[in-house]
């Protein structure tokens, strides 16, 4: 996990999310109330926060997180199985280090074993 700065005032919260790598590429989920992800990446390395509702995040079958704070975010680094599920109502912000690229995503779960 990681915790992002929060300052708060009278006008209102203001977060900075200080993210481990170079961000590539950043983009939202949300309107699922449904599993996602399911995959591992071959190279790209993420941070994912959820910035309304909840999604808790399974990685490998073996650690759950609940992501429902959008102060913190969850490095899940490449060649990490992950599935997401949501909420109703949930947004989930991921910044990651490569661009899109269908080809990077490993999504059988046996090729998956047989590559960690």
């Amino acid at each position: 996990m990681i915790q992002f700065k929060t300052i708060k005032s009278d006008t209102g919260t203001l977060t900075q999310a200080l993210i481990p790598f170079l961000i590539r590429r950043v983009f939202f989920i949300y309107n699922s109330e449904s599993v996602r992800g399911e995959h591992a990446h071959k190279e790209t390395n993420q941070v994912l926060c959820c910035i309304q509702g909840s999604v808790t995040v399974d990685m490998d079958g073996k650690y759950s997180v609940v992501l429902k704070s959008p102060d913190c975010g969850l490095y899940v680094p490449a060649k990490v199985w992950h599935s997401m599920k949501f909420t109703k109502g949930s947004i989930l912000l991921v910044f990651a280090d490569k661009e899109e690229d269908e080809t990077d995503r490993i999504r059988d779960y046996g090729e998956y074993l047989d590559t960690i």
